[in-house]
This record gives structure tokens, sequence and C-alpha cells, in this order.
């Protein structure tokens, strides 16, 4: 086989396989919904996180993302810590986390307390009824 058509077999190979590494999904741009916080988890078991140092459930359809936004096995994730992203369901356990890459980590967190059931449902009139 001649060099020539070797190099273009070569590019040709390179093309086909540059989508499937790791290495664009580092461009990700993903956005959090609105509410989620930060915090720092450590994996205890299946169910159980240590968040900031405090012992935390986990929903039981959590839906843990990786720094690619891939689903990860949680029995992988134990005993690993990582700084996330996460979301509260109405009963106060974490029912979605994201496991933050370095530029992530580098983004401010809007400074915003996730909203109560109560709050989402009728609004800002919850004040008054705390009161």
């Amino acid at each position: 086989m001649n060099p020539t058509r070797r190099l273009l077999l070569g590019s040709a190979a390179a093309a086909l396989l540059l989508p499937l590494s790791p290495r664009p999904a580092l461009a990700l741009l993903r956005v959090f919904p609105r509410g989620s916080m930060r915090g720092k988890m450590q994996f205890v078991r299946d169910k159980e996180v240590q968040l900031n140092g405090k012992t935390e459930r986990l929903s039981p359809a959590v839906r843990v993302h990786d720094e690619y936004n891939r689903i990860p096995l949680r029995g992988k994730l134990i005993g690993k810590t990582f700084i996330v992203n996460y979301v509260r369901d109405p009963r106060g356990v974490i029912r979605e986390v994201w496991i933050l890459n370095d530029r992530e980590i580098q983004q401010k967190m809007p400074r915003e307390k996730a909203p109560s059931l109560l709050e989402r449902l009728i609004g800002d009139d919850t004040k008054q009824i705390r009161n």
C-alpha cells in the first residue's frame, strides 16, 4: 500500500473515531435547573451521602450525572467525593445530582435558596403565612 493511501485511510479512521472520544464532551455546556444548589458530596452507601458533612438521603429515583453528563453506576461512586450541583424533591430528599467538571466548579452559583413546595404552589405569599 502506498504511503498516500495509508495516510488517507488513517485520517478517515481517526475522523470516524473522534466523536467516540470523551474529549468533545468537555465542551458540553450544561444548564442546571433554577433552584439547584451546590455542595461537596461523598457517596457513602447506595441511598446515603454526606453532603457538606451532613448525612442525607437520596431519592429512590435519584439520577446522578457524571462530568460528561453520563449516568454512572452508583455502586462505582461509593467512597468518592465530588463537588456537585443538586436538586431536592418536595419531601426534601435529593432527587438529581450533577458531578461538576473543573470549568463548572469555577462558575459562580446564584445565591438562591431552592423554593419549598409551598412556595412553588402559591408563590411569594408564603412569607406572610410564616410570619
